[in-house]
C-alpha cells in the first residue's frame, strides 16, 4: 500500500512540474515570431507561481511523509526477521 501511495505521489510531483514547465516556456517565448502575444501582468504571474510553488510543496510533503512511513515499516520488517 505505501508502495502505491509513493507512486501517487510522484504522479502529482509530475502534474506539477509539468505546470512548471507550462509556465517556463510562456515565459521563454515571450517576443518569439512565431508565437502569440501573452499579456500578464506581474501580479498574476506572481499569484500563478505561488499556485505552483505552493502545489510543490504539498507533494513533496506528501511524498516524503508516504516515504518516511514505508522506511518505518521496512526497518519494523527488518526487526522482526
Amino acid at each position: 500500500m505505501l508502495a502505491l501511495d509513493a507512486n501517487d505521489n510522484a504522479g502529482d510531483l509530475r502534474t506539477t512540474l509539468q505546470a512548471y514547465g507550462a509556465i517556463e516556456k510562456l515565459m521563454s517565448c515571450h517576443g518569439a515570431k512565431d508565437s502569440q502575444t501573452i499579456v500578464a501582468h506581474r501580479d498574476e504571474l506572481g499569484a500563478l507561481l505561488r499556485l505552483v510553488n505552493e502545489r510543490f510543496a504539498q507533494d513533496l510533503d506528501a511524498l516524503d511523509t508516504t516515504l518516511q512511513t514505508l522506511h518505518s515499516a521496512l526497518g519494523a520488517r527488518e526487526t522482526l526477521q
